[in-house]
């Protein structure tokens, strides 16, 4: 945060970077913008933040409480003047009392004073403990004294007090039954309940003493958080000391003002309000007064008439240039018609007539107007005198100018606020007969996404569309909303507001929004997963000695790579800010292996062109590390995994880059000093890129070959045979080969270049569980698998056979009921990331994954019956062995309209090398297949694809397939149509892309065969299959558990 931000500044910056983020599809949940919040707070804070700290777990806060906290401080620390607003807690008070006396009051959770300061005595001489500026004694009467305020009371600070903290109440012990209600007390300490029964949670464990107002001191027995209904809702109050010998709940006046919270009195209440709900409120109802929104608290709330004209110079949507407004004046409920010129005013007359008459049963009888020609015609006279209304002319007056929708929604608004006409009730309500709600109004102008349906976007066109909110539909439930883009308005329900922002009309386009916009609604899970160690609380982190020690290690490291230089600060240049971020690393089994904590750069703030210029850097396909894991088991050869230390540190930069001193580790001296980097940082956009450059160059003096299909894979051979093969994926690098001394040679150079650690045979990689033995080497997800099924409270599930029901169709349109798309995303993420060892449950996953953007509880119970067949095969994986021959073979298969949305088709195919399976997929087609031929001549074009680049990968490991690679297909069709083009009035529609299988055939690289359906390996990527075909399949395809190996 800037210096000369304001919160909402700051808030809305945010903000807008996060939206950009989630508007790419990627997950940015509040707790991670709450971390980044209050580590960018300046110091003026800090005082804020503690408060926070103390009252409540910083790692649960809301955004929207942590906003309006700050919000409140920085409103304090502007004007020192308490903001008169509408109240949230009603209690008795004291009528001449002002805010300004509550403050300054003490804090249950305040430390005590310094020994030494113990050892002064005040100029009172009757405490120790603090000095005369500060004394609460000097004015007050001799204590020998009788005193007649017993209601009044101070902080206890006597000697004998000094190692437990003493509380101050005003009332007295009870003396009878405790009364209920809450009492706003201004001086009281901390807030107090003598009624166990209404505490949330409560902790005996906790016991102090609290001086009442005689001088006694009477026992607290506890402390906890209680909830208050208040007539804007239920609200949470934490650390409330239980004292069960008092007779009354009191609210400390103190506490609530720490807490954000204003305090507003009339003659014969006080109240205590959020500043930031009721700044919205206010809004919201039009910028009423707040006498008036008091005013419908506190009373629990709406046949003559008097009608009006005004115009407008500006022209509203639909050409409107004026407005007639009725309104009546016995419950000043009010109508309005808008006009595109005056002689409109007879229907607009007529219409009212009727409506009126309709909803009262009452005929009208008056109506006063003004002299405009408009209503001394003719014509208006004549439907007056025949209807017999008295009407009563009054003098011209001129209107205000305003917008027709602005005018409309005022009206809205107006009908459900109190008027001094009306004693207990609204204009609504008078007319209606029922109170109106509120709980639909926003502020006007604000800023709001409306949801475009379904049948008007594909799937990766936008979700919602920009608009102002304009006003409130009469017509059907919903919101008036204009498009910006086209000056149209619409009505709809399904609308996201943002009502901290609003449309820049210069730029067109939206301002900066707040944090508003995206935070979830919906409640957290009662029994949710439990924290893992990732989930370090940025603010007690550093607390700990572990982390401490981790945080020295990463700048000894950056130390030691020489990767900046201490510089005097330039005046040209942007200086980037860095932050250190947490991660403990675990082992295969969850258990800790390590903090590491990570100096990052800030580089959301790099500019392109100055700062960096290219950004892409490559990454090892799992399709590769398969079939490099598939070649190590064939020739027996053992896989090797190490580690580099702050790889990104070892990238050197081209760039000039400037950064900041770490917070915590500033050279003493020349704080005011920055470093310029040598080497890139984590977070610097060019980081990984650099890295891989560095990496690169190395690999290559060491003589060896990078493939061209597979950056990330470099071999070293020679004529005849492969000697070492090196995959790397990102700091991780995998190495394998038949000569050991070959593979230490390795080592021992790769460690005189780079700090690294050698984690020996590769056991753990990318959450992947391997086991390396004489019989092979065997891959899975166990341990991950379990996560996902206590994530998602399945771990005590029944298990099924199979993970998707045959014959099973999906729909999007089906009217089943939503569930929340953040659940069924995460559960579906977490699936996909399991199929990197399981083929089996690619097509479940695959289609399943269609609807993340409209999901419904149909869909989630088809997820939740792969997590049931997960549960019965936790154990299962791929196992990798010896085979006779390194022989690439391809399968593919397709079935027919299966799409209930689209009657597309689904395409699967998978590859094996020798008896391995190394790759395999199942995707929605593109197109529309009119028949089963066609949909089965598209399935292998991708898998013509993927084994062109498999042949490609082979080959840059000196295995060469000599022979044309056969791809396995059980339609004869499409084999035909893929051999010559004798069906040519069936196949004109295909797209040219389709006929690279006959290129590819003429040119040997590959050759579509025809198989039995019962050996097609591709169908379980299809479809839902029965029990004794699916673990046939899945046999075939070397699913199985390690245990049982002689299913495989």
């Amino acid at each position: 945060m800037k210096e000369e931000e304001t919160v909402k500044q700051y808030s809305d910056r945010i903000m807008a970077i996060v939206n950009s983020i989630r508007l790419l599809g990627e997950q940015f949940d509040e707790v991670r913008i709450v971390e980044k919040v209050l580590s960018t707070l300046p110091e003026r804070y800090e005082a804020k933040i503690s408060s926070l700290e103390d009252s409540r777990d910083l790692t649960r806060i809301s955004l929207t409480e942590l906003i309006n906290a700050l919000y409140a401080q920085e409103q304090r620390r502007a004007s020192r003047i308490d903001e008169h607003q509408e109240g949230a807690f009603q209690a008795k008070s004291k009528p001449n009392s002002s805010n300004a006396a509550y403050k300054g009051k003490k804090n249950w959770r305040d430390k005590f004073k310094t020994d030494a300061s113990k050892n002064e005595t005040d100029h009172a001489g009757t405490k120790r403990g603090h000095v005369e500026r500060v004394c609460k004694e000097k004015d007050k009467p001799d204590q020998n004294q009788p005193q007649h305020k017993a209601a009044e009371a101070r902080v206890a600070e006597q000697g004998s007090d000094s190692e437990e903290q003493v509380f101050a109440v005003s009332c007295l012990a009870a003396k009878g039954k405790v009364k209920k209600g809450w009492l706003l007390d201004s001086d009281c300490t901390n807030h107090m309940s003598p009624d166990a029964t209404i505490f949330k949670t409560l902790d005996r464990s906790c016991k102090t003493r609290v001086k009442i107002g005689d001088g006694h001191c009477i026992q607290a027995e506890g402390i906890g958080d209680v909830i208050i209904c208040t007539p804007s809702g239920n609200k949470l109050i934490p650390n409330v000391l239980f004292v069960p010998e008092i007779d009354r709940n009191l609210l400390s006046i103190a506490q609530l003002l720490e807490k954000g919270y204003t305090v507003n009195k009339d003659l014969d209440s006080a109240y205590a309000a959020s500043i930031e709900e009721s700044k919205l409120w206010h809004q919201r109802l039009g910028h009423a007064n707040y006498k008036s929104m008091a005013r419908m608290i506190n009373k629990d709330m709406a046949e003559n008439f008097i009608k009006s004209i005004q115009n407008e110079d500006t022209e509203s949507l639909n050409g409107s240039r004026y407005f007639i407004l009725f309104i009546d004046v016995s419950t000043r409920y009010c109508w309005i018609y808008f006009l595109k010129n005056k002689t409109e005013v007879v229907q607009a007359f007529l219409k009212f007539k009727t409506v009126a008459e309709t909803e009262t049963g009452c005929k009208l009888r008056s109506i006063r107007s003004d002299n405009g020609t408009e209503y001394i015609s003719a014509q208006f006279q004549d439907i007056c005198a025949r209807a017999g209304i008295k009407h009563q002319l009054t003098n011209v007056y001129t209107p205000q100018q305003n917008g027709p929708e602005a005018v409309n929604t005022a009206v809205y608004v107006q009908n459900r606020l109190p008027t001094k006409a009306l004693e207990q009730m609204t204009p609504f309500e008078a007319w209606f007969g029922f109170k109106p709600s509120l709980a639909h109004l926003r502020i006007f102008g604000c800023l709001c996404y409306s949801q475009i349906p379904a049948v008007k976007r594909s799937k990766l066109d936008k979700r919602a569309q920009a608009g102002i909110l304009v006003g409130y539909s009469l017509e059907k439930k919903g919101y008036r909303i204009l498009d910006p883009s086209t000056n149209k308005v619409f009505a709809s329900r399904d609308i996201v507001f943002n009502e901290r922002a609003s449309w820049n009309w210069d730029t067109n386009e939206p301002e900066a929004v707040s944090e508003e916009l995206m935070v979830d609604q919906t409640e957290p899970e009662e029994n949710g997963p439990e924290m893992d160690f990732n989930d370090v609380p940025i603010r007690e982190d550093v607390k700990h000695e572990g982390w401490k020690q981790a945080m020295a290690d990463e700048i000894a490291m950056i130390e030691k790579n020489q990767t900046w230089k201490l510089v005097d600060k330039p005046a040209n240049r942007k200086i980037i800010g860095v932050k250190w971020v947490y991660k403990a690393k675990q082992n295969a089994d969850g258990s800790l292996n390590k903090l590491k904590a990570r100096l990052v750069v800030k580089g959301f703030s790099q500019k392109y062109g100055l700062d960096y210029f290219e950004t892409y850097a490559p990454v090892a396909r799992l399709d590769t590390i398969r079939l490099i894991v598939g070649l190590a088991a064939h020739m027996q050869w053992n896989v090797y995994q190490l580690d580099v230390k702050s790889a990104f540190l070892n990238g050197i930069l081209e760039e000039e880059i400037y950064v900041e001193q770490p917070e915590g580790f500033e050279v003493p001296g020349k704080e005011d000093l920055v470093y310029r980097l040598r080497k890139a940082l984590y977070g610097l956009k060019q980081a990984p890129r650099a890295w891989y450059a560095r990496i690169d160059s190395y690999l290559l003096s060491l003589k060896f070959e990078r493939s061209a299909s597979e950056p990330t894979l470099y071999v070293k051979k020679n004529k005849t045979e492969t000697q070492l093969v090196v995959s790397l994926y990102v700091d991780d690098l995998l190495v394998t080969g038949g000569d050991e001394v070959d593979l230490a040679e390795f080592k021992t150079k790769m460690k005189q270049m780079l700090e690294m650690t050698d984690l020996g045979l590769m056991t753990y990689f990318l959450g992947m569980e391997v086991s390396q033995t004489q019989e092979g080497i065997f891959l899975k997800h166990e341990s991950f698998a379990l996560k996902v099924l206590t994530k998602f409270s399945m771990l005590n599930c029944k298990p099924t056979p199979t993970p998707v029901v045959t014959g099973l169709k999906l729909s999007s349109h089906e009217g089943h009921e939503e569930v929340c798309e953040t659940t069924y995303r995460s559960l579906i993420g977490c699936l996909l990331y399991l199929t990197a060892t399981r083929p089996d449950i690619m097509f479940a996953v695959s289609l399943l994954s269609r609807f993340m953007h409209c999901c419904n509880v149909q869909h989630f119970q088809a997820a939740k019956l792969v997590l049931r067949y997960i549960k019965g095969t936790l154990n299962h994986g791929l196992l990798f062995s010896k085979a006779a021959e390194l022989r690439l073979k391809g399968y593919t298969d397709s079935d027919w309209a299966g799409s209930k949305d689209d009657m597309k088709s689904t395409s699967g195919y998978a590859f094996t090398l020798g008896s391995v399976m190394v790759c395999w997929s199942s995707k929605k087609q593109s197109l529309v297949a009119q028949s089963t031929a066609e949909a089965e001549y598209i399935a292998p074009a991708s898998a013509v694809n993927q084994a062109i680049w498999l042949r490609k990968i082979l080959a840059d490991l000196n295995l060469s397939q000599v022979e044309a690679t056969e791809i396995l297909c059980d339609n004869k069709s499409a084999i035909a149509i893929a051999k010559n083009p004798v069906f040519h009035g069936r196949t004109k529609h295909f797209d040219i892309k389709l006929h690279v299988i006959r290129e590819m055939e003429q040119a040997c690289e590959i050759k579509l065969v025809h198989c039995n359906s019962e050996d097609q390996i591709a169908d379980i990527s299809t479809k839902g299959l029965g029990v004794s075909r699916f673990n046939k399949l899945r046999k075939l395809m070397r699913v199985c558990s390690m245990k049982l190996k002689e299913e495989c």
